[in-house]
């Protein structure tokens, strides 16, 4: 099966931390082409929580295009044009966005969606570790999100999943990890 990842479909905004591609532990996942989806190798427990090898295409949901992707080593998740977090895969800390369990989460209609605070729209710019993930943000423009990712003054910085070594920042209590997110940085120093 012959699959295109192109470089950048219209409407799709350049960024030096945005990825097309990126690969994890156990699998890799591409934004397809258009945006309009993921494809996905490797280990399908990371993909669709099915046993075995293989490629599975991962649609994106309501015209929703993604903006950035991000394979960790069980779990991926993307950022949307519409400033959405979308992760499928290992979930044993929350971090996938819902609370943590010992089965992995498929890719389902509709995807989960980690919650962000209404304010804020996902900007390309994830991290993801074995057991947490982090994104970085920023403001709603009368309630859409920026069409331009350049305003680095007010870039917040959110994580979600597991506090065990304080990865959700300083002041959170080691316990109070999972699947809200938690502000860690206001505002993101230049990267």
């Amino acid at each position: 099966i012959a699959h295109t990842i192109a470089a950048r479909p219209p409407g799709r905004q350049p960024s030096a931390r945005r990825r097309d591609l990126d690969p994890g532990d156990v699998h890799v996942c591409g934004i397809r082409g258009s945006g309009d989806g993921l494809i996905c190798w490797g280990n399908r427990v990371a993909l669709d929580g099915t046993s075995g090898f293989g490629i599975v295409e991962l649609p994106a949901q309501g015209g929703e295009v993604f903006v950035d992707v991000v394979a960790g080593r069980a779990t991926t998740c993307a950022a949307t044009r519409a400033g959405k977090v979308v992760c499928i895969g290992a979930n044993h800390a929350g971090q996938v966005g819902l609370p943590a369990r010992d089965t992995p989460q498929p890719y389902v209609d509709p995807a989960p969606v980690v919650a962000l605070p209404a304010d804020v729209c996902a900007i390309p710019g994830l991290a993801l570790a074995e057991r947490h993930g982090c994104v970085l943000t920023l403001p709603r423009i009368g309630g859409n999100c920026p069409t331009s990712y350049d305003n680095v003054v007010e870039r917040r910085l959110f994580c979600w999943g597991s506090n065990a070594h304080g990865q959700l920042g300083p002041g959170v209590e080691s316990s109070a990890g999972g699947a809200v997110p938690k502000l860690v940085l206001d505002p993101v120093p230049p990267l």
